[in-house]
């Protein structure tokens, strides 16, 4: 027998299954967790985090200038002995043990995305510096994107190759000012950079406890950039 209208009215609007995913039985699928695990941060951090807005009333002069108020925070906790650390020991341990418990239900840290490889015709140095360097010459009218693209990668090659010559003179992982003029006077094919670099003996200082010191005779930045006198060349 037909469905009645009323019938019809009271039966329920069928149920759209189009672009709905069910998970098959026994699906042991990872849950996919929305947000990345919060870092645990050190006890200075979390006396920092309660005592930010203290200082900020007790200096209204520095409102706004993170780089003080950080200042004075760190003094304060050196100044402060064991015990009036002990909170904020145990608020960094509490923090610690919250981090490793989330990251063994979740199975460890989530994996990083994958490095994505630069493609051929990408260049790490900006094409629109490239192009304004090239039209600083009056005789430049103007420049296809082509040309400029592929300066712009002669120039990453070149800067790479003279990266490489002045790591084989420098004795450190540091390079240094000294280090790239060496490179272009030993290496016959940056020859053309040599009358921009003046002819110095570089004899630089003993490196102190408090940091690398200053070459003895090393000139400015800027001197590596002016062309030598005559009786110099």
């Amino acid at each position: 027998m037909a469905d009645t209208p009323a019938d019809a009215a009271d039966a329920p609007p069928p149920i759209k299954e189009e672009g709905v995913k069910r998970a098959a039985p026994g699906d042991d699928a990872p849950k996919q967790y929305p947000k990345p695990i919060k870092k645990n941060v050190s006890a200075f951090l979390h006396f920092c985090a309660e005592q930010r807005e203290a200082v900020k009333a007790e200096h209204p002069e520095i409102t706004g200038k993170a780089g003080e108020i950080t200042k004075i925070l760190g003094q304060r906790w050196k100044a402060w002995d064991g015990d009036a650390k002990a909170r904020y020991n145990e608020m960094a341990a509490a923090d610690k043990r919250r981090y490793d418990a989330e990251k063994k239900e979740r199975g460890g840290d989530a994996p990083k995305p994958a490095k994505k490889e630069s493609e051929p015709h990408e260049t790490i140095i900006p094409v629109a510096r490239v192009k304004k360097i090239c039209r600083a010459d009056p005789e430049v009218r103007s420049m296809a994107k082509e040309a400029t693209v592929v300066m712009a990668k002669a120039a990453e090659i070149f800067v790479q190759n003279l990266a490489v010559a002045t790591h084989a003179v420098a004795s450190t992982r540091t390079l240094r000012a000294d280090h790239v003029a060496q490179a272009v006077r030993d290496r016959p094919d940056f020859a053309f950079l040599r009358v921009e670099f003046p002819k110095v003996d570089y004899k630089p200082k003993e490196v102190s406890k408090k940091g690398p010191a200053a070459p003895a005779n090393q000139p400015s930045i800027a001197s590596f950039f002016k062309k030598p006198k005559p009786e110099e060349a």
